[in-house]
């Protein structure tokens, strides 16, 4: 899993939350000291047809708060990406997390560059197994979302997954339970509708259904129907997959006022006790003038509200890798290039100082006479201040083209290669060492590092046959010199950069 760490200081910790929900978007500004959070701003707007007022509040947020890439939240709702619960035979990190770039693949029709996705670690068995939530998206939905906020001068660094953000404000609402109860929840908002059983903080099951608020109060007689089908057959596949405990309380959170006709038949559907989320406080706050008093009847805060007071940063981040290793190096840039001209700067106030107050001690014809071996001096003094730069750039830059090389045998590396050491020497030469299922294997290998530019004078230095656990494997060694060539369109890759 991804994890992008918020620091949580003393007094000024803060974060702006966001939530996209088809034309709506919900926006909290909380901040938090000692580890606990409040909402000091909040507010919701419909983009269309015009996203004008949502921009310049974001903007004048930002402004006002100095918000930082890094305290920008955001969450994804339910019916746009794929869940679901697995159960692998591993309990080590390292195991977990190669059988889930596996799984991904398999639990959508899309390719693997198609996907974004990312998991986290329900129970580990004490047989040898542990349960998993996998979450999946479509790398165009997350693109959307993240091309959207873009257009109002925010880039999150956390996209999570909405529900997950539910499970915490709904949790911390249910005052005096039991963690270890087992709670099932229907949230209902203007687009879409979730179900989904958590038990303390952890989301453990989650449907979505397609009756939601705005088709509630269309056709309300016809959609509560086809919610209770939803909501018995989504508890059919609970029971199914054996996930926990049966539900004991069955929560009605967000806009449930096209529930309420059926909320006895709902009980007896479920068999459960059904209650309503105590939630008017949290929504006054929200729609405060101008807003619309209606709009409380058509959204749910549920989800807005969990991210503004979670106390961490979430476990599911949608946010693809590119995107972080591409904010990473333009910041480490930012700050090289700032350094520099600091350094200069503060380099060329002291040549003047000094230069000031050596001419006032001179003549004026001594002080022309001077000026000549001053102004070589000054010449060969940023000459040399620029050599050192250009060195510190290269060294930046030979960095940089490690991390490409890197990159790209992280990208292409086939099925059945296993590398077990990676040597850079300083005269460039860039060696592997590693293991293999066949001849072949390493074969294509070789072949697929030979049509890069960034590696030249490939040779295979060794390649031997041995047994191991009743399999033969090859053990070889490649050398080759890194190139200071950039690749101008990387290779497919073979499996998903975590």
């Amino acid at each position: 899993m991804s994890f992008i760490k918020f620091p949580m200081k003393t007094r000024n910790a803060q974060r702006l939350v966001l939530e996209l929900t088809g034309d709506w978007l919900k926006w909290a500004m909380s901040q938090g000291t000692a580890g606990s959070w409040d909402i000091v701003d909040c507010g919701v707007f419909q983009l269309v047809p015009d996203k004008k007022a949502a921009r310049e509040k974001l903007e004048e947020l930002v402004k006002k708060y100095k918000i930082q890439p890094q305290e920008v939240f955001s969450c994804v709702p339910r019916y746009q990406v794929t869940a679901r619960n697995l159960e692998l035979p591993s309990t080590q990190p390292s195991e977990i997390k190669k059988i889930i770039d596996l799984q991904a693949v398999k639990q959508t029709p899309y390719a693997v560059d198609e996907i974004v996705f990312d998991y986290y670690l329900l129970k580990a068995h004490r047989e040898g197994y542990s349960s998993v939530l996998l979450v999946v998206a479509h790398r165009e939905v997350i693109n959307t979302h993240l091309r959207t906020l873009e257009e109002m001068g925010l880039n999150p660094a956390h996209i999570t997954l909405a529900t997950q953000c539910s499970v915490h404000r709904l949790s911390a609402q249910l005052e005096g339970w039991n963690p270890e109860q087992i709670v099932a929840v229907l949230d209902v908002d203007v687009k879409h509708t979730d179900f989904f059983v958590f038990r303390g903080t952890n989301l453990l099951f989650t449907q979505n259904l397609s009756p939601n608020a705005e088709r509630l109060a269309e056709d309300g007689p016809k959609w509560q129907e086809k919610l209770l089908e939803e909501i018995s057959r989504s508890l059919q596949i609970y029971r199914s997959e054996e996930i926990a405990r049966e539900p004991e309380r069955l929560v009605l959170a967000g806009a449930v006022g096209g529930v309420r006709p059926v909320i006895d038949r709902l009980a007896a559907t479920t068999g459960l006790a059904v209650i309503e989320s105590e939630s008017a406080d949290l929504v006054r706050r929200f729609l405060k003038p101008p807003a619309d008093p209606a709009w409380a009847k058509k959204l749910s805060f549920s989800a807005i509200a969990g991210l503004a007071f979670l106390p961490r940063a979430p476990f599911i981040n949608l946010v693809p890798q590119e995107v972080i290793i591409k904010a990473s190096i333009l910041e480490k840039g930012r700050r090289l290039f700032m350094t520099g001209i600091l350094s200069l700067s503060l380099f060329l106030v002291a040549i003047s100082f000094f230069a000031q107050n050596y001419y006032r001690k001179q003549a004026y014809l001594k002080w022309l006479e001077d000026k000549l071996s001053v102004t070589q001096k000054s010449s060969e003094e940023v000459t040399s201040a620029r050599r050192a730069i250009q060195e510190v750039i290269g060294l930046h830059e030979s960095n940089l083209r490690l991390l490409e090389a890197l990159v790209r045998l992280h990208e292409m590396v086939p099925k059945g290669i296993y590398f077990t050491e990676i040597n850079l020497t300083k005269d460039n030469r860039f060696q592997i060492q590693g293991r293999a299922e066949s001849m072949t294997s390493v074969f294509d290998f070789v072949n697929s590092l030979k049509s890069l530019s960034l590696f030249q004078g490939i040779e295979t230095k060794r390649l031997t046959k041995r047994i191991a656990d009743n399999k033969e494997v090859v053990d070889f060694e490649i050398e080759s010199i890194l190139s200071g060539k950039k690749e101008s369109s990387p290779p497919e890759p073979a499996q998903p950069i975590r």
